[in-house]
């Protein structure tokens, strides 16, 4: 028994039919554009303000509200909202950390500061240097260290 295969119209790629999304309106029972161009396609249209539209149209029928609660209260919901609730009460104890990194990020982007090649400490080279926050209350103060000796300083205790 062979494969049935399709062209995709958008990208011109013959496909397993496996690959297209189910309409039995169209041939082979499928949709003309492959699932990863359909996807494409959506993501364009929702950023258009009729995608947008739409989207806020569906979100507020009942149907949709329907299929948010099943999901909410199906085992893989349970686990997905478990673990969100985790990384928001550990964003909450880092927050003071956070900030001192984002404002390393923002300085190095925009010229402020500027990151080395080579490590402060043991003057190594070649590998990505990070900053090192010795007080998180003065973020742009930072000690360039590589990953060796940034997760060192870390774990030993402050003296």
């Amino acid at each position: 028994m062979t494969k049935q295969k399709k062209t995709c119209t958008s990208c011109q790629k013959e496909k397993a039919v496996s690959q297209f999304n189910k309409d039995w309106r169209g041939k082979f029972g499928v949709v003309s554009k492959c699932k990863s161009c359909q996807l494409e396609y959506l993501r364009q249209y929702r950023k258009t303000p009729k995608g947008r539209e739409v989207d806020a149209a569906w979100n507020a029928s009942p149907a949709a509200k329907e299929l948010k609660r099943a999901y909410r209260e199906s085992e893989h919901g349970k686990a997905t909202n478990a673990a969100l609730k985790r990384q928001h009460r550990k964003e909450g104890r880092y927050v003071e950390e956070k900030r001192a990194y984002d404002a390393v990020y923002y300085a190095v982007k925009t010229g402020v500061l500027v990151r080395p090649d080579v490590c402060s400490r043991c003057g190594a080279s070649g590998k990505k240097i990070q900053a090192h926050h010795a007080d998180y209350a003065k973020p742009l103060e930072v000690e360039w260290l590589c990953r060796v000796c940034h997760v060192q300083i870390h774990a030993d205790p402050p003296q």
